[in-house]
């Protein structure tokens, strides 16, 4: 969390940020870390129950949910970048004003 918020302070460097750009960014990137953590820990549980050792278990919740995890992780952050790029890529228009 200390690393996006330090990037959405160097980026308010080049862009104009609005004041709660980094509230909702931190936000949101907790709600969405503690969202997925669940979601591997929900399968690590499942696979206790089911008798599975606990290495094997971490192991394969790891394997399977922890993939997923980083997968659309990496697309949001794709994406995000990819939002930020073109703002910062489009040029402004001024239009002048008239006489």
């Amino acid at each position: 969390m200390g690393t996006s918020a330090v990037a959405v302070i160097l980026l308010g460097h080049v862009i104009t940020l609005s004041s709660t750009t980094l509230t909702l960014g931190s936000l949101i990137g907790l709600g969405v870390g503690i969202d997925y953590a669940l979601f591997i820990v929900n399968r690590h549980r499942g696979n206790l129950m089911a008798g599975m050792p606990v290495a094997e278990s971490i192991a394969k919740s790891l394997n399977t949910s922890g993939r997923a995890v980083v997968f659309v992780g990496l697309t949001v952050v794709a994406l995000l970048g990819m939002l930020v790029g073109q703002r910062v890529l489009t040029p402004v228009v001024t239009v002048p004003e008239s006489p």
